[in-house]
C-alpha cells in the first residue's frame, strides 16, 4: 500500500462499476490483466482506477481521503542455462567429449 489518495499523472483508465472497485483484490487482479498499469486505486465498492508510467513514482494526492493507493507488484522468470564440455583422452590413445548442460528458473 502506497497511501491513501490516487497517483496525480498517469491516469489511463477507470472501472465504475461495483464488481472492480469491489475490493482490493478485484482491483488488483483488474491491474495484473493489463500490462500498462503500474499503480491502481482503490475506492471501495465504487472505482478502481489504473496509472501507467506516466505516474513516475506515484505523488499521491493530499486531499483524496476515500481512495486507497498501491503499487503493482510483478514476477519475472529468467531462465539462464550453461554448457561445459570436457575432453579426455584415456591411456589407449583415444578422446571421449562429453557436454552437460544445465538449466536453472528463478522466479
Amino acid at each position: 500500500m502506497l497511501g491513501l489518495g490516487h497517483c496525480d499523472e498517469g491516469y489511463y483508465d477507470g472501472d465504475t462499476d461495483a464488481a472492480s472497485g469491489a475490493s482490493v483484490a478485484a482491483c488488483a487482479d483488474k491491474c495484473d490483466s493489463e500490462a500498462a498499469c503500474l499503480y491502481f486505486a482503490v475506492e471501495l465498492g465504487t472505482r478502481c482506477s489504473r496509472y501507467n508510467g506516466g505516474a513516475g513514482s506515484c505523488n499521491l494526492t493530499s486531499t483524496d481521503s476515500y481512495r486507497i493507493a498501491y503499487r503493482r507488484i510483478t514476477t519475472t522468470s529468467t531462465t539462464a542455462t550453461s554448457t561445459a564440455t570436457m575432453t579426455t583422452e584415456t591411456s589407449t590413445g583415444t578422446t571421449a567429449t562429453s557436454t552437460m548442460t544445465t538449466a536453472t528458473a528463478t522466479v
